[in-house]
């Protein structure tokens, strides 16, 4: 849906009151054995050679002690997690890593480490990202995406039973989570611990709808209206379900095949193949137990189910207008649930 296209936009809007951290946690962690601490320890060690705030410490007095505690915090932090080379010993081969490249190479080498003594890592850590903070005279906001991707007892294991420790993190923080956990009966003691919980849903896109505007602009900002007819572009709205992504998917698709077909607009034909085209990945990731829970009424789903096919994307949400939710089968999966329909009244015939 675009969601860490607007996290990382949010972070640039917040850049000039707040010094925001934004590590590319899902890239470098092991999802399915992460805790809040290995989250904490590396967010502090790529902001300290990530963000560019040596310039400011040749600003402070030599009498801060700012001077002394980051490298010291620094240098700790390395030789804790083993990365410094032992003293009297050749180099040989390539540098010692840092403690930070240490979790690039090794993700789940850290983790025993920091078990040993996780309230020193911890605060460690902290007081690294205030000193950072103070440094840059902005405080500090952490951005962590991606952890959507994990699974769901990996994240029932961080938001619910290790919550607490989520409470002391050292400066505000952004934190992305699987939707499925919302479907879980232990979801309302999760949403007593974090301050503000959002669930991501699609855009009502029916004319006259802010969202349907929204698609609209989106479409005149990659030029659709030259090779595009109106009817074709309301269509791939209807068809996207709200699902910004999911539009531009059809749009780009569409006019990649007219490119192929020899035209210079996209025709109805080409259109057509282009959603079989972007249709085609759900038939490779539905499961038969998945085409009789996309025909059953929502409240007739099991709720671990309905957790994945909104994962996949089989199943679309909308606010409804008035409050409320609504749950839809997605517009493109409908086509495949109407070919099976048709091709067992076939069989049966």
């Amino acid at each position: 849906m675009g969601k860490s296209t607007e996290l990382a936009r949010m972070g640039r809007l917040l850049q000039e009151r707040y010094l925001v951290i934004q590590p590319p946690v899902d890239k470098v962690l092991d999802l399915q054995e992460v805790g809040w601490h290995e989250f904490l320890i590396y967010s502090a060690l790529w902001a300290e050679e990530h963000l560019k705030v040596n310039w400011l410490w040749s600003s402070l007095p030599e009498s801060s002690y700012l001077l002394a505690v980051i490298p010291r915090m620094r240098d700790e932090l390395s030789e804790a997690l083993g990365t410094k080379e032992p003293s009297g010993q050749p180099p040989s081969g390539p540098p010692p890593p840092t403690a930070l490249q240490r979790f690039r190479n090794e993700p789940r080498h850290a983790r025993p480490l920091i078990a040993r003594g996780p309230a020193q890592f911890w605060d460690l850590a902290s007081s690294l990202l205030n000193s950072i903070a103070e440094a840059a005279n902005k405080p500090a906001v952490l951005i962590w995406d991606g952890l959507e991707r994990m699974p769901l007892d990996s994240a029932r294991n961080l938001f619910l039973d290790a919550r607490n420790s989520a409470s002391e993190l050292p400066c505000r923080a952004v934190i992305t989570a699987p939707l499925g956990l919302s479907f879980e009966n232990y979801f309302g003691d999760i949403e007593e611990r974090f301050r503000i919980i959002e669930r991501l849903r699609a855009l009502p896109c029916d004319p006259g709808t802010a969202g349907h505007d929204f698609l609209l602009s989106l479409a005149e900002a990659r030029g659709a209206s030259q090779v595009f007819s109106r009817e074709l572009i309301e269509e791939a709205i209807r068809l996207s379900s709200g699902l910004p992504r999911q539009f531009l998917q059809l749009l780009s698709n569409a006019a990649t095949q007219a490119l192929v077909d020899g035209l210079e607009r996209v025709q109805p034909e080409s259109f057509a193949r282009a959603v079989q085209r972007v249709t085609e990945r759900w038939q490779y990731q539905l499961e038969p137990n998945d085409y009789e829970a996309l025909e059953l009424n929502d409240t007739e789903r099991p709720s671990h189910i309905r957790a994945r096919l909104l994962r996949i994307g089989a199943l679309v949400e909308h606010d409804l207008p008035m409050g409320g939710l609504r749950i839809v089968v997605n517009p493109l999966v409908e086509t495949l649930l109407q070919r099976r329909r048709q091709e067992a009244e076939h069989a049966r015939a």
